[in-house]
């Protein structure tokens, strides 16, 4: 937002921490959490997840005090999202269930294990989640999903059910951008870069 910063990264290998700081000064900001660092341990104790994505919408009534954060793991299938306040940290409970929710069968792990993505974007009223399934084995499909940001229900007017699937071999998607009334993607399709831009209300 114009006077704070919001920092991921991982944390003592066992989860990941969110730092609210000033951007005047780099101060940590005491109102969020206790100390201005949340830290959330690994929901996964047999394969390690990663955080992934942080986006935050400071224009929009329904999430304009919203931290969303993405994690994932490579085995996991799925793609866990968290809201939170961006005032004090704590998780949303009008958001999923208690402030979380999981994508369906595509992953926003960090792409070759090591680069992080950025797959997790907030317009207004709608969060779109990107991804790929290339990492679970399979097609390797670049998928968004578009959710409602204030509850985390898809938007059944987005692709088949709120879920667009774009064909590809063996493609990672590594970020997602709003551009104006459309999304563009980019990533991988094979050995090949590969960009699309797509309508955000309908995913066409």
């Amino acid at each position: 937002d114009s006077t704070s910063l919001y920092l991921l990264g991982g944390h003592d290998c066992s989860g990941w921490r969110i730092e609210k700081r000033s951007r005047t000064t780099g101060a940590l900001d005491t109102g969020f959490d206790t100390d201005g660092i949340v830290v959330v341990a690994d929901p996964n104790a047999s394969v390690p997840d990663y955080a992934t994505s942080l986006a935050i919408n400071a224009t929009s009534s329904s999430a304009a005090t919203a931290v969303f954060t993405a994690s994932a793991n490579a085995s996991q299938g799925a793609c866990r999202v968290e809201k939170r306040n961006a005032s004090d940290g704590a998780l949303d409970s009008n958001f999923g269930t208690g402030g979380v929710l999981t994508t369906g069968n595509f992953t926003c792990f960090p792409v070759n294990f090591v680069t992080p993505a950025r797959l997790l974007l907030v317009d207004g009223t709608a969060l779109y989640i990107g991804g790929s399934t290339g990492m679970l084995g399979g097609g390797g499909n670049w998928v968004v999903e578009k959710r409602d940001a204030a509850t985390g229900a898809l938007d059944t007017n987005f692709g088949v059910g709120g879920v667009l699937t774009i064909p590809s071999t063996a493609g990672l998607m590594v970020t997602l951008e709003l551009d104006g009334s459309t999304l563009l993607m980019g990533g991988s399709n094979g050995a090949f870069p590969r960009m699309e831009r797509r309508d955000k209300l309908t995913g066409n």
